[in-house]
């Protein structure tokens, strides 16, 4: 049977969902939006739903419900910590859920320590900071596999139905929602040693599989028409699926101490899988139908040549988080039984003390959860974007006529997003797009120029001469959106 949540675990869960949700709501204002969420943001701006839905099938693997939500909300406020709330709200959620899956597959101690694993993973808090649908598609995933392993358990057409729903509604947040059914598949196999299985269960889950394709077909086949892409790359790829199964870092910055706890995590994780390898359990199972599940993603990415990153594969880091678990809880556990039997071999100068042995042991993941706790504080003084800032920097220096330059030219809605927000929408017509550097007009000369910081100085450097522009510096670089700011002195 799948363990419930005991009343006398609520208060630890409890405080690991407030500490969860104080670190996605944390600084949740502070960073403007980067090349990702103003994409999303300025779908935003559509006047009618069906305007929005014309947007949304222009985005990749984008489904409508995430969308409506966030369009829903810039109705009532738009500032980007108002925008970026409902993902806030998402990942904060999917941390109980994700708990009371774990008490399906492991013991309390290590589900609760799992769970704190995922409060403060700084991979799923980036994406419960972000306009995206990553949040909500972690949300359902779970929700998914954890109804369906109950409706297994004690097979009821209400089970099949609620777990029949919450796919179609998850996948229409985010199509790998749907990936949950590999799970229940698995789940529905090893139950059959254990109890038996008969034609409801057999029934409801071919039900729950054929309904839920009927209702998502006709939304992927209209928000996801075919796009060509020439963006795979195989070293790439290992790098993000390294990033996504949490053994390096959201970005890479110079090497430090909350550097350890990817490597303390990539030990937990193995030391986890030796354990399951002695001692199959569900969980080792259902780790095995999430390795399916990457393949199929690392599978799709290759065939539509599409760019792989380690988000992608968010929905497993709960998961690999309890695999994680398991291990620390495994070799604390093992230490201390080693210890115990020293102990009984009357060893000439043995006199450590067993419980001692056992704080220690437990001190020892207190101080690698320390260790990703400096890991958040790398997270937190990452910078994702200046363009709010840029944008503020030339209000405070237009007048009208001047013209602002933006490289690449597609990125002028990104300036004129924040200009319209600062309600300055003067400047928006004055906005324009260069193509490239090398290109720029030779007729006239602009209040500033906004350029892709991926450009070389030896070839800004030159140009900006010659226009008599100079470097607007930044606080610091941006680890996500780089731009160069080259402005006119007044």
């Amino acid at each position: 049977m799948l363990a419930r949540i005991a009343r006398h675990d609520m208060f630890a869960i409890l405080a690991v969902t407030v500490l969860a949700g104080f670190l996605r709501f944390y600084q949740i204002n502070e960073d403007s939006l980067w090349f990702d969420e103003i994409g999303v943001a300025l779908t935003f701006q559509a006047e009618t739903l069906s305007a929005l839905f014309d947007m949304v099938r222009a985005h990749v693997m984008a489904m409508p419900l995430d969308y409506i939500v966030g369009w829903l909300f810039s109705r009532i406020c738009q500032v980007d910590a108002c925008l970026r709330l409902p993902s806030a709200v998402w990942g904060t959620l999917s941390v109980p859920l994700s708990y009371a899956l774990f008490r399906s597959l492991v013991n309390r101690t290590t589900a609760l320590l799992a769970a704190f694993f995922v409060a403060t993973f700084p991979l799923h808090i980036q994406y419960s900071q972000e306009i995206r649908f990553y949040a909500p598609m972690v949300f359902f995933y779970i929700l998914a596999t954890l109804l369906l392993l109950r409706a297994v358990a004690r097979s009821t057409v209400i089970r099949w139905a609620f777990a029949t729903f919450i796919i179609v509604l998850g996948a229409y947040f985010h199509l790998f929602v749907v990936l949950a059914l590999f799970n229940g598949l698995i789940w529905l196999i090893l139950s059959a040693r254990k109890i038996k299985i008969q034609k409801a269960h057999l029934i409801g889950f071919a039900a729950c599989g054929v309904t839920a394709a009927l209702f998502i077909l006709p939304g992927y086949l209209y928000f996801m028409p075919g796009h060509g892409y020439a963006l795979f790359s195989r070293d790439q790829m290992w790098l993000n699926l390294f990033i996504g199964l949490g053994w390096l870092p959201v970005q890479f910055f110079p090497l430090q101490a909350g550097h350890i706890w990817h490597v303390l995590l990539l030990w937990f994780q193995a030391a986890g899988l030796l354990a399951l390898l002695k001692t199959p359990s569900q969980l080792g199972w259902l780790l095995f139908s999430c390795f399916l599940q990457a393949g199929l993603i690392l599978f799709a990415n290759y065939v539509y040549q599409y760019g792989f990153r380690g988000r992608q594969i968010l929905i497993f880091l709960p998961l690999l988080c309890c695999l994680a678990a398991h291990g620390a809880v495994k070799l604390c556990t093992n230490a201390v039984q080693s210890i115990e039997q020293a102990a009984t071999l009357n060893l000439p100068g043995f006199k450590f003390s067993v419980r001692a042995w056992r704080y220690f042991g437990w001190a020892l993941v207190a101080f690698a959860l320390l260790l990703n706790f400096l890991n958040l504080q790398s997270y937190y003084h990452m910078v994702k974007s200046w363009r709010k800032e840029i944008s503020l920097i030339i209000i405070q220096t237009w007048y009208p006529g001047d013209e602002v330059w933006v490289t690449p030219e597609w990125e002028t809605d990104f300036y004129a997003y924040y200009f319209l927000q600062q309600n300055h929408q003067e400047i928006i017509p004055f906005i324009r797009g260069v193509a490239s550097v090398e290109s720029f007009p030779a007729n006239s000369k602009p209040l500033c120029w906004i350029i892709d910081g991926s450009q070389p100085d030896h070839i800004t450097q030159p140009i900006s001469q010659a226009l008599g522009l100079e470097t607007i510096p930044m606080p610091s670089l941006s680890a996500f959106d780089i731009q160069t700011v080259l402005c006119r002195s007044r």
